[in-house]
């Protein structure tokens, strides 16, 4: 299983995979976790077989974020238990390219003593991580939904990357939710770590296409995809647990969901630009009429004047069901009023040209979609 997921996913073009020890394996020396290291026992053979996973992720070009445990967890170990844990975890994964978010949904929505205690340990776990990493690899937290977290890592010096978790309700996360963490002092790249895997309550492809440009327009500048069936290995149809978030879908298939593979799409979009310099540029398409906020046309850009980039260039995403006349406005006077137009296919990854397009008083009027699915537009000078 592992290696097909990973196959795959490295020729779909993703860079990174969550690697999240939650439980026991099987390995040749019998049933064995990360849990023993809590009463001083190493497995030799259960951390040779954790190192033969990530050595094939990384041969293959992917990184593992690793994480130890969910929320309940945390209520069963010590401080010092996962003190001895991530010392341990530290020096093992010296040699390899990996990267880690400690734990999942460490700040899940409580009042007791318990919810607290498990945020307090996180504060403590993530500085001892930071102090005894030698190679201060990249550190953050897996969180509860945005909306609903306390946000507690984010004031520590130790937490280099905002991870949210959109969560998996109808409306996703509104633009406002991503632009108040990456305005959030100390500035911090943010991620999407986990909105609509594909299959939950019956999300579709296009539903995960539309959070995942969401977040990227919105300035986040990573996204994590997910399958239910996949984010727990479902063994086969008979294997009911998590049902409730979703049908069994075994692994099998649920690697193979159209959402995951137009990843790769998503990925060659964003790698054949200077992704890294987009700025988000919010209400810079009007609408008529005005489009509510989950199917208003996200904007990033590059607008004229910008170092080492003379030429205006800006991307839209246009959601599905969006077929209202658009305007881009704002446009530098003194910018080149005429515009190079392509559409992207998100899903199939085809580009085709949209003719050229004529600015008059720092308004752009934009060319009717070409279906009423979702579309990516480009637009150079």
């Amino acid at each position: 299983m592992y290696k097909t997921l990973i196959d795959t996913r490295a020729d779909q073009g993703y860079s990174v995979v969550h690697m999240a020890f939650l439980g026991t394996i099987q390995t040749p020396g019998g049933k064995a976790s990360h849990g023993d290291l809590f009463e001083r026992r190493v497995n030799p053979a259960y951390w040779q077989k954790v190192d033969r996973y990530i050595e094939y992720a990384n041969a293959r070009g992917i990184v593992p974020v690793i994480g130890f445990g969910l929320h309940q967890y945390l209520n069963t170990t010590s401080l010092k238990q996962l003190q001895e844990l991530w010392r341990y975890a530290l020096a093992r994964l010296g040699s390899h390219a990996v990267a880690f978010l400690i734990c999942g949904e460490y700040n899940q929505r409580g009042k007791d003593l318990a919810a607290a205690a498990r945020v307090d340990k996180i504060l403590h776990l993530g500085q001892y991580i930071r102090e005894r990493d030698p190679y201060k690899r990249a550190l953050t937290v897996h969180p509860w939904a945005t909306g609903v977290e306390g946000r507690q890592m984010w004031t520590q010096g130790w937490y280099d990357v905002i991870m949210l978790q959109g969560g998996h309700g109808r409306t996703p996360p509104a633009v406002s939710a991503y632009r108040q963490a990456l305005d959030h002092k100390p500035t911090r790249p943010v991620i999407e770590g986990e909105c609509k895997y594909e299959g939950i309550h019956r999300f579709t492809a296009g539903e995960v296409r539309h959070v995942a440009y969401r977040a990227f327009q919105a300035g986040c500048r990573g996204f994590t995809y997910g399958s239910h069936g996949l984010w727990y290995p479902t063994r086969d149809e008979n294997d009911r647990k998590f049902d409730n978030w979703g049908s069994p879908m075994p692994w099998w298939r649920a690697y193979k969901r159209p959402g995951g593979a137009q990843m790769k799409h998503f990925h060659a979009r964003y790698e054949s630009l200077e992704w890294w310099r987009l700025q988000p540029l919010p209400q810079a398409v009007r609408t008529e009429p005005q489009l509510d906020e989950q199917r208003q046309p996200l904007v990033q850009g590059l607008p004229a004047g910008k170092p080492g980039h003379a030429r205006p260039l800006y991307l839209i995403y246009f959601s599905a069901g969006s077929d209202e006349a658009a305007t881009l406005t704002g446009l530098p006077p003194a910018a080149a009023p005429r515009y190079g137009a392509q559409w992207f296919d998100p899903r199939t990854g085809e580009q085709k040209p949209a003719g050229e397009l004529v600015a008059e008083g720092g308004a752009l009027r934009l060319p009717d979609r070409p279906s009423a699915v979702d579309w990516v537009l480009r637009l150079r000078s």
